[in-house]
């Protein structure tokens, strides 16, 4: 775990080296969900940035997967070094930048945000500046609660908190997490990888950059 200015930055529990069988296996479960989602819109998608990248796996497995044009920014410019350490063979553009700074220089047809509004002090600000910023759909996950702190006491983990991971200052349903997303998004589709939610959406029409009147140019 790394901590810069007080901030956690990337995975706590890097499940996507992890050794463990079973994290290996929901790992392998989460990233098939998400590339199973991703599928019939891939079309569409020619631009991808992802907020709050930490060290660059999800990325990194986008751009594996045939997805181009990668950009991957986070909070924390220690874990953006790592990231770029990491993946430094690839064509994926890492760098330091707040989600909620995030403007129309980060636009992109995919916008991707994948463990990161559960850490929030303002998660709605955050997915607002998702929606305004792209061009097409925006794709989320967050852990599904009560099942994710379950997990962690069944596993003996952070027993003094009732099983909550370090940080995490939101917790979804997917009923919840669906009513928190709706006034963003148009929901078209939601999965639940245990013990994960991923949603994908496009952006509410108030959210839309308006295109120039190219009857009036």
């Amino acid at each position: 775990m790394i901590i810069d200015n007080g901030l956690i930055a990337g995975n706590i529990c890097n499940k996507y080296e992890s050794g463990n069988p079973i994290v290996r296996h929901l790992t392998n479960r989460f990233l098939s969900a998400i590339k199973d989602t991703l599928e019939p819109v891939r079309a569409r998608i020619g631009s991808v940035t992802e907020a709050g990248c930490g060290e660059g796996y999800l990325s990194t497995r986008l751009s594996l997967w045939g997805y181009q044009n990668i950009k991957a920014c986070d909070v924390s410019p220690l874990i953006i070094e790592q990231a770029r350490s990491l993946f430094h063979n690839t064509a994926i553009y890492f760098y330091a930048k707040s989600i909620y700074n995030i403007s129309t220089s980060d636009s992109a047809d995919l916008m991707v945000c994948c463990e990161v509004l559960e850490h929030l002090e303002d998660p709605r600000k955050a997915l607002e500046a998702l929606c305004l910023t792209a061009k097409s759909h925006v794709l989320l996950s967050v852990p599904r609660e009560p099942l994710w702190r379950a997990l962690n006491v069944l596993r003996g983990k952070y027993l003094g908190e009732r099983g909550n991971t370090p940080g995490h200052l939101n917790h979804w349903s997917v009923k919840t997490f669906r009513s928190f997303a709706e006034p963003f998004l148009n929901i078209l589709d939601i999965r639940t990888p245990t013990p994960w939610i991923i949603l994908l959406g496009t952006p509410r029409k108030q959210f839309l950059t308006p295109q120039p009147d190219l009857q009036k140019t």
